[in-house]
């Protein structure tokens, strides 16, 4: 099957970028940041996933397994206090990323570590029992884009294979397409519970 080079490259170039895009979930950039800011700070975090894919999904792991510990320490803690626990990975995921801002004696905004949180100080935010509605009502992510992204990046995983069987040829960039696929899909599954774009 005859392809011309502008298809191959157009296709690849495409799957390689949205993916990407589509993947990358930054932490909460700051308080009463601007528009700008925020997607200022997304187009970085893009920009260091085109040219070390690797160490970003190396990144994403190290938030998802942080997620995971916290999500624990949430249900201990909630059982500690009989709350009942409400708490889910996407809570977790809004703890780390600095989702909770808490204000000083000094009346400025802060954000609280959330390797060092202290229960004691957040409380009242904890038994507040936030729904992950409302975190999702600040989240600009769509699973809706993310699945139709990942099932692109699929079929073509699928058609490169189908054509490697084959013994038909395969370009240098769709190989690198597809180590791009590969890091990628492991950030979507890291990432799938975080918010994305989350503002104040």
């Amino acid at each position: 099957q005859y392809r011309s080079t502008i298809e191959i490259v157009w296709s690849c170039l495409a799957i390689i970028f949205a993916s990407t895009w589509i993947c990358v979930h930054p932490n909460v950039a700051g308080y009463k940041t601007t528009l700008w800011q925020r997607l200022w700070k997304r187009v970085k975090l893009f920009l260091f996933a085109i040219f070390a894919p690797e160490l970003l999904a190396v990144f994403a792991f190290f938030q998802w397994r942080g997620s995971r510990r916290l999500h624990r320490d949430f249900k201990r803690r909630a059982e500690e206090k009989n709350l009942y626990n409400l708490w889910t990975y996407t809570h977790a995921h809004f703890v780390q990323m600095g989702g909770i801002v808490f204000k000083g004696p000094d009346g400025q905004a802060g954000f609280q570590c959330p390797d060092g949180w202290d229960y004691e100080e957040i409380k009242d935010f904890f038994a507040l029992q936030l729904p992950e509605a409302a975190i999702s009502d600040r989240s600009k992510g769509s699973a809706l884009a993310k699945t139709l992204v990942i099932m692109q990046v699929l079929w073509f995983t699928i058609q490169t294979i189908a054509r490697a069987a084959e013994g038909l040829p395969i370009t240098h960039l769709e190989v690198v397409c597809l180590a791009f696929t590969v890091f990628n899909i492991g950030m979507y599954i890291c990432w799938w519970d975080k918010p994305l774009d989350v503002v104040y």
